[in-house]
Protein backbone atom coordinates (compact mmCIF):
# COMPACT_ATOMS: atom_id res chain seq x y z
CA UNK A 1 0.00 0.00 0.00
CA UNK A 2 1.39 3.42 -1.00
CA UNK A 3 1.34 6.26 1.61
CA UNK A 4 1.87 8.81 -1.19
CA UNK A 5 -1.27 10.33 -2.73
CA UNK A 6 -2.09 11.07 -6.52
CA UNK A 7 -1.93 14.81 -7.69
CA UNK A 8 -5.83 13.81 -7.46
CA UNK A 9 -6.50 12.71 -4.54
CA UNK A 10 -3.73 15.73 -3.04
CA UNK A 11 -6.15 18.50 -4.50
CA UNK A 12 -9.07 16.87 -3.03
CA UNK A 13 -7.61 16.82 0.70
CA UNK A 14 -6.23 20.78 -0.35
CA UNK A 15 -9.93 21.52 -1.39
CA UNK A 16 -11.11 20.48 2.43
CA UNK A 17 -11.20 23.30 4.71
CA UNK A 18 -9.32 20.81 7.17
CA UNK A 19 -9.19 22.04 10.91
CA UNK A 20 -6.94 21.15 13.57
CA UNK A 21 -9.50 18.81 16.44
CA UNK A 22 -12.22 18.33 13.26
CA UNK A 23 -14.45 15.48 13.05
CA UNK A 24 -14.45 13.70 9.22
CA UNK A 25 -16.37 10.54 7.81
CA UNK A 26 -14.33 9.57 4.46
CA UNK A 27 -17.38 7.28 2.93
CA UNK A 28 -15.89 4.56 0.39
CA UNK A 29 -11.86 5.29 1.13
CA UNK A 30 -10.38 2.09 -0.47
CA UNK A 31 -6.92 1.70 0.81
CA UNK A 32 -6.96 5.24 2.83
CA UNK A 33 -4.59 7.19 1.23
CA UNK A 34 -7.07 10.48 1.50
CA UNK A 35 -7.94 9.23 5.24
CA UNK A 36 -4.59 8.72 6.41
CA UNK A 37 -3.60 12.53 4.95
CA UNK A 38 -6.36 13.80 6.38
CA UNK A 39 -6.03 12.42 9.41
CA UNK A 40 -2.13 14.15 9.59
CA UNK A 41 -3.91 17.73 9.01
CA UNK A 42 -6.21 17.28 11.29
CA UNK A 43 -3.94 16.41 14.18
CA UNK A 44 -6.18 15.54 17.44
CA UNK A 45 -9.26 15.01 15.18
CA UNK A 46 -10.89 12.08 14.68
CA UNK A 47 -10.89 10.29 11.16
CA UNK A 48 -13.72 7.90 10.80
CA UNK A 49 -13.37 6.18 7.10
CA UNK A 50 -15.39 3.48 5.59
CA UNK A 51 -15.01 0.98 2.54
CA UNK A 52 -17.49 -2.05 1.19
CA UNK A 53 -14.18 -3.87 0.77
CA UNK A 54 -12.58 -6.23 3.49
CA UNK A 55 -9.60 -5.29 1.52
CA UNK A 56 -9.89 -1.55 2.28
CA UNK A 57 -7.15 -1.46 4.82
CA UNK A 58 -6.71 1.70 7.50
CA UNK A 59 -5.55 0.23 10.00
CA UNK A 60 -2.54 2.52 9.68
CA UNK A 61 -3.87 5.60 10.23
CA UNK A 62 -2.33 7.83 12.82
CA UNK A 63 -4.00 8.67 16.23
CA UNK A 64 -4.58 6.97 19.29
CA UNK A 65 -7.31 4.61 18.03
CA UNK A 66 -7.10 3.62 15.07
CA UNK A 67 -9.07 1.31 13.79
CA UNK A 68 -10.09 -0.84 10.41
CA UNK A 69 -13.75 -2.31 9.85
CA UNK A 70 -15.34 -3.27 6.62
CA UNK A 71 -18.97 -2.25 6.19
CA UNK A 72 -21.82 -4.54 6.12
Amino acid sequence: MSNALSKRLRAVVDALPLQEGMRVLEIGCGPGAAAREVARRIGGGHVHAIDRSPRGSLGHLPGPNPRSKPAD
